[in-house]
C-alpha cells in the first residue's frame, strides 16, 4: 500500500484526507448496519425441520424474553505491555492491532431466531434444559433418513 501511495506521490496531507474519508465511509457503513434489522419472510420458520423449530422457540428454556447467554468470549492480547497482539506483514500489507476483546451474546425473544437457537443450544444440558434435550432427541429420532 505504501508503494502505491508513494508511486502516486501522495503527500502527508493526502494521506490524512484519505484516512478521514475512509473513517467517514466506515462510520456510515456501520451506522447503516447498526440501524438495520433482518426480518425473515413469513413461513420461514414453518419450513424448518421440527428440531430447529423447537430450538427457535423463545421460551424453550428461558421463561422470559431477553435471557442472555455468552456464546463467544474472544481475547487477542499481547503477552507484554509494549507489544501488539497482532503484528503481521502480509506481502507488504502491514497489520497491527491493539488488544481485542470480543464478546458475543445470544438473546432470546419473539423474532430473535438466531438468538433463540444459540441460547437454547448452549443451555440444553443446564438444569431445566434436560427436558428440552429429551424432546429434541425424540424429534431427531422421528426424522426421515
Amino acid at each position: 500500500m505504501t508503494t502505491v501511495l508513494n508511486t502516486l506521490g501522495a503527500t502527508p496531507e493526502n494521506l490524512t484526507g484519505l484516512n478521514a474519508n475512509l473513517n467517514t465511509l466506515l462510520g456510515k457503513v456501520f451506522g447503516v448496519l447498526n440501524a438495520s434489522e433482518l426480518v425473515l419472510p413469513s413461513g420461514a420458520i414453518d419450513a424448518l425441520p421440527s428440531v430447529l423449530k423447537t430450538l427457535a422457540n423463545p421460551t424453550l428454556i428461558a421463561t422470559n424474553p431477553g435471557a442472555r447467554a455468552k456464546i463467544v468470549d474472544l481475547l487477542i492480547a499481547s503477552n507484554s505491555a509494549s507489544g501488539s497482539p497482532v503484528d503481521v506483514n502480509l506481502l507488504g500489507l502491514n497489520v497491527t492491532t491493539s488488544n481485542i476483546h470480543a464478546e458475543l451474546f445470544a438473546e432470546t425473544g419473539e423474532g430473535e431466531v438466531l438468538g433463540n437457537l444459540l441460547y437454547n443450544t448452549a443451555n440444553l444440558l443446564n438444569p431445566g434444559g434436560l427436558t428440552s434435550l429429551l424432546e429434541l432427541l425424540n424429534e431427531l429420532e422421528q426424522l426421515p433418513v
